[in-house]
């Protein structure tokens, strides 16, 4: 019998033509309609780091860490927002599995890009102009908001006020994870008690008059909403309490109701009913005044503007006495 050292060969012949696999970590996402993604890890430890990396695109490493040990986060004592629970809407599940090694995601980096936008390699870019800030970067593209382009970005900005530089090379792609992050907040606000305004009737000033009395204040109240995101976006709030904290103070304003004789109100209204305006002023030659009729009863009644008093009511003319003052 003839024996040859062909162990490279052999190896070669298999990477060549891919005739083997590798024990690795099988990652399923599933919902209430089964399965519906597949990836391959290189350990379980690798998956978890890269997902807790995800998470802290929408919670604070330390609330994450304090959430996950069955505590809560401290109570709110001021205005802000503090993380009070965080879920994955879908289910993750590992199993030990064998993969070609293509197909295996070797490196944190991998796994969290998958996290993040799936089997998506679409990119959009962004070039920053002169003046551009992290908040106008967002509202030029898709109308992000300045949180989630630092999380599309966290290699290049740390911070929402972060000064950028002309030129640098911006993802303004968001994530397109196969899964959702569901993070449950209380926020406590400032708003304002608009103040109402009163009108109180005074027979001592003149009809068509008003007078401020008392200038309006608005108050404030404290309010604290439960706040739903979904992948870093705000997806619902409801309103959990209410405390005032400074009343509001109404305007209050005259309004005149005393009736001068011969002294108009300022209200006017048409001469007729169902008016129509069948000549304007100089509709013909030497014509100095606006023709208006009812446009359904050529005889119909005849009405004072306010509160005047048609004197003269005949073919020829119509003479109206005026009020005085408005």
């Amino acid at each position: 019998m003839t024996y040859e050292d062909i162990d490279e060969d052999i190896f070669s012949y298999l990477k060549d033509n891919r005739l083997f696999t590798l024990k690795c970590t099988g990652v399923e996402f599933s919902d209430e309609n089964g399965i519906y993604a597949e990836i391959y890890v290189a350990n379980e430890e690798l998956f978890n780091n890269a997902m807790n990396t995800y998470m802290t695109f929408f919670i604070t490493s330390e609330d994450l860490a304090t959430l996950n040990r069955g505590e809560s986060t401290p109570q709110l004592k001021t205005y802000g927002s503090r993380s009070v629970g965080i879920t994955v809407q879908q289910t993750i599940a590992m199993k030990e599995v064998f993969a070609s090694p293509e197909e295996i995601r070797q490196n944190e980096e991998s796994v969290l890009d998958y996290l993040k936008y799936g089997d998506n390699t679409d990119r959009e870019y962004y070039t920053v102009k002169k003046y551009d800030t992290v908040a106008g970067v967002g509202s030029k593209n898709h109308d992000l908001s300045a949180t989630q382009v630092m999380n599309i970005n966290r290699d290049q900005i740390s911070s929402t006020e972060q000064i950028l530089s002309e030129g640098m090379e911006l993802c303004v792609t968001y994530f397109t994870s196969p899964i959702d992050i569901v993070v449950t907040k209380e926020s406590m606000k400032k708003e304002p008690i608009i103040a109402q305004t009163v009108y109180q009737t005074d027979d001592s000033l003149r009809t068509g008059l008003f007078e401020q009395i008392q200038v309006g204040v608005d108050g404030s109240k404290n309010s604290l909403y439960t706040e739903r995101w979904i992948n870093g976006v705000l997806v619902s709030g409801t309103l959990t309490s209410s405390v005032d904290t400074m009343q509001p103070i109404n305007e209050i304003i005259a309004v005149g109701t005393m009736q001068i004789p011969g002294t108009g109100t300022g209200t006017f209204q048409w001469p007729v009913d169902n008016p129509h305006i069948s000549c304007q002023w100089g509709c013909y030659a030497g014509h100095r005044a606006i023709d208006i009729q009812n446009a359904y009863d050529r005889y119909g009644n005849i009405y004072a503007a306010d509160r005047g008093v048609i004197e003269v009511n005949s073919y020829n003319a119509m003479v109206m006495r005026p009020t005085m003052g408005i």
